[in-house]
């Protein structure tokens, strides 16, 4: 009624590789909880109504909402396996729905927030949270080095002790669990978003 001719797009990521994406992010970040972020399939075992993380990946329920609300031609869903297979082909349909000028080709020769994950938790930890180590040692380099210089200094302390998110890979057993979790809401989306989603199906 407000925005009638507003136009909303979203990009889906299968939700287990959403939900482990999410859980690294947590874990690069340090932005756990009393000390530990809780691993995804303890998530599912203890908590899965109530991790935030899991009901992220829960599409059909948070999209359904928008079809209910607006029309379908003012909505336009992709999959995140379609920008990664042809990115600069889904941005320009992307330009072309919203009404803005196709023909421009972004540049997406640089690939922005690589996942990664820390080789040691405690460098990984002194060097993200807050903490006296921290504190102090910034007090001190803030007398020497300008705030741009130490943060590029932390940045590059970060990448050292940082690794190929692969090194902590989900195991198929944990891919099936987060599969049974998700699986009823694929089956409603691909309806709702008239998307074969097959493919999210298998482990």
């Amino acid at each position: 009624r407000y925005l009638p001719d507003v136009k909303l797009i979203a990009i889906l990521r299968n939700p287990i590789d959403r939900a482990y994406s999410d859980y690294l992010m947590h874990v690069r970040e340090a932005t756990d909880v009393a000390g530990k972020v809780q691993p995804l399939s303890e998530q599912l075992k203890f908590r899965s109504k109530g991790s935030f993380t899991l009901k992220k990946g829960l599409y059909s329920s948070q999209l359904s909402h928008f079809f209910e609300t607006f029309n379908r031609d003012k909505i336009k869903v992709y999959l995140y396996d379609d920008l990664c297979k042809n990115p600069v082909a889904l941005i320009q349909d992307m330009y072309r729905f919203i009404g803005v000028d196709e023909t421009f080709i972004p540049d997406i020769s640089k690939k922005a927030q690589v996942a990664q994950v820390p080789k040691v938790k405690l460098v990984n930890d002194l060097l993200r949270k807050q903490n006296p180590f921290r504190t102090m040692v910034a007090s001190g380099l803030k007398f020497i080095l300008p705030p741009e210089v130490r943060q590029t200094v932390r940045s590059a302390l970060i990448n050292m002790n940082s690794t190929d998110k692969r090194q902590a890979a989900l195991s198929k057993q944990e891919r099936q669990q987060l599969l049974e979790f998700y699986r009823d809401d694929i089956l409603k989306l691909q309806d709702l978003i008239q998307r074969d989603l097959s493919v999210w199906l298998t482990v």
